[in-house]
């Protein structure tokens, strides 16, 4: 789902969530090979994109090359990175206590997956707030759905086309879009919502 129009279909983006919940949920995420494979491929990505990102950055923002590598890129590389040597580590079952009541048993945790996730970015670092958590929702199994920030239309573009030419749609999507975007995809029913803005637009989703 490659979206651009400020008009929505709320049917899609209810669509979009449904899907990427029953990816989940067949647990085709959730093995370490499959989400190491998903890190290198995002990483990959980045670096072939890597001047369209910042030709992006500075068309929106008028960043140098110093500084969105140095706060975007480069510290992608570095938060992609680090999951990739700490994941193994991370998914690994915890022991717990176990309460008395049930002594002669053993208490582990389980980390699972929420299931489909929806990221909207801001436009102060429109390509690693968007980013980073992706990287997150990936290492967690989970499936997301990318809303860049219409602030930043170069980035927003640049976002879509590294996603859409790297990843399935049912796994990882992007919607851009204003407000009516937004607002329709809160309104959906994902399991997550990471948000970076303002407190009164954070109290509007659900």
């Amino acid at each position: 789902m490659h979206e651009k129009n400020e008009t929505i279909d709320p049917q899609m983006v209810l669509n979009a969530a449904k899907r990427q919940k029953h990816l989940v949920n067949s647990g085709a995420t959730k093995p370490l090979p499959f989400r190491l494979k998903q890190l290198q491929t995002l990483k990959s990505a980045i670096n072939k994109h890597e001047k369209d990102i910042m030709e992006a950055l500075h068309k929106d923002l008028r960043k140098s090359e110093f500084e969105s590598y140095s706060t975007e890129i480069g510290y992608m590389y570095d938060s992609i990175g680090h999951t990739i040597k700490k994941l193994r580590h991370w998914m690994k079952l915890k022991r717990v206590r176990t309460p008395l009541v049930h002594f002669g048993s053993k208490s582990v945790i389980y980390s699972e997956p929420y299931g489909s996730a929806l990221i909207i970015g801001p436009f102060n670092y429109p390509f690693m707030l968007v980013m980073d958590p992706l990287v997150g929702a990936i290492a967690a199994g989970n499936c997301a759905v990318v809303k860049p920030s219409e602030f930043t239309p170069h980035v927003s573009a640049v976002i879509a086309k590294l996603i859409r030419d790297n990843f399935d749609g049912d796994y990882i999507t992007v919607v851009e879009g204003g407000k009516e975007a937004t607002s329709a995809l809160i309104q959906a029913p994902f399991d997550v919502i990471f948000f970076t803005g303002s407190a009164p637009v954070g109290k509007l989703t659900p």
